[in-house]
């Protein structure tokens, strides 16, 4: 089948990093399809060209991840992670304009798929753009519900950096709890102690490293005090 064998073609590709030929797969592949074509064909076809999608928004081709997304909604729009790679990717290009339509986005990836973390999670970064803490960290604490160890362990850093970035915005208390909460202390044990340092919680002693990464955790949400993705119009 030639849309098979462009799918196979284009995960070929980014295997070996040959972004622009993923680019070339995709578009091959993408002519094959019609939204007249039965689910069976078009659901996995749409999961392939969303996850080279996905692929190309980790290595920073973000205009082209969007117009794979809205060319795959075009032809399947009930699949969840390609609305969720359509919020990712506008957010990445960082167009303050374009943050209701992201949030748009992120919202339908949520309907289509309210046990899926990623959509959870792109909708918790698309507020936390908007200045709105208090509604992404209660979709964050979905994420971390739904998607369990797995979720945590794979996100980490995208999390912890949600959360500094919401300390930063004065929601200390709201980011202990979120963290206290869904298993988060240990992990980010740094991040915790910066969080109760910055609301003048007196520190236990603690070992010299953890002190030394509390102390630069600490450092970074006070100076981004004002400077936070909701403030300055960037993440």
């Amino acid at each position: 089948m030639p849309l098979r064998s462009a799918v196979y073609r284009g995960v070929i590709a980014a295997k070996r990093g040959e972004l622009d030929r993923i680019i070339e797969v995709i578009e091959l592949a993408s002519s094959y399809l019609r939204r007249e074509d039965p689910p069976e064909l078009l659901r996995p076809a749409s999961e392939a060209l969303a996850a080279l999608s996905s692929w190309l928004m980790t290595n920073g081709r973000h205009a082209h991840a969007e117009s794979v997304s809205s060319t795959t909604i075009d032809i399947y729009p009930d699949l969840d992670e390609s609305w969720a790679i359509w919020a990712q990717a506008i957010l990445a290009q960082r167009n303050e304009e374009r943050w209701t339509e992201a949030e748009r986005y992120a919202r339908r990836a949520v309907e289509l798929g309210e046990s899926n973390p990623m959509a959870r999670q792109t909708l918790s970064d698309v507020l936390a753009r908007r200045g709105r803490w208090p509604e992404s960290l209660e979709q964050m604490g979905h994420a971390l519900r739904v998607g369990g160890d797995e979720f945590r362990e794979r996100e980490q850093q995208r999390v912890a950096n949600s959360l500094m970035s919401a300390a930063a915005a004065g929601q200390g208390p709201s980011v202990k709890r979120t963290m206290a909460e869904y298993g988060l202390v240990e992990s980010m044990e740094p991040l915790w102690q910066g969080v109760r340092a910055q609301l003048g919680e007196e520190l236990e002693s603690l070992p010299a490293e953890v002190m030394d990464a509390t102390m630069e955790v600490r450092r970074r949400i006070s100076g981004d005090r004002g400077n936070s993705p909701a403030n300055r119009g960037t993440a």
